[in-house]
């Protein structure tokens, strides 16, 4: 049992790092893109440069919240906490909002700052089912927080 909890923390260090570095990247093509901004682009880059700023934005939450899933679970004894299902969960609706609302938004600042442009938006499918899929690992962790607390009590 200690071995495995061990490998778990270790393999949520490398994890935390990993995201770490990523969110570092997401955040620096943020800044690019609110540079991008400055040198006086067309309508339709301005659409398609906030669509852009507002993606990376909701991407940068979801690893920022993993990244401390993973940091916590590294620390910790146990992955099954009340914080990490709460994590989960907004990961899954940053995830939903991703899909949902960053595409028709861009579209519609496209049909607004570029009118003579034709904007159109696509919902990724793959995007809802990986947000219900977070969702579920969410109940999950609550189930296994369950569990662990039930086997806390009795030993």
């Amino acid at each position: 049992m200690k071995l495995l909890i061990e490998n778990i923390q270790t393999v949520g260090r490398v994890l935390s790092i990993i995201l770490l570095i990523f969110l570092i990247i997401c955040l620096a093509a943020t800044g690019y893109d609110i540079y991008s901004l400055m040198s006086g682009p067309t309508g339709e880059e301005i659409a398609h440069i906030c669509g852009q700023l507002l993606g990376n934005l909701v991407i940068a939450g979801m690893l920022f919240l993993a990244w401390l899933v993973f940091r916590n679970i590294s620390r910790d004894y146990t992955p099954f906490t009340p914080k990490h299902t709460l994590y989960l969960k907004f990961i899954s609706l940053l995830m939903l909002t991703y899909t949902i609302i960053v595409p028709p938004v861009e579209m519609l600042l496209t049909e607004i700052l570029a009118p003579d442009v034709a904007a159109s938006f696509s919902l990724e499918f793959s995007g809802i089912i990986f947000a219900f899929m977070f969702y579920c690992l969410a109940l999950i962790f609550e189930y296994g927080r369950l569990l662990q607390k039930q086997a806390d009590e009795t030993m």
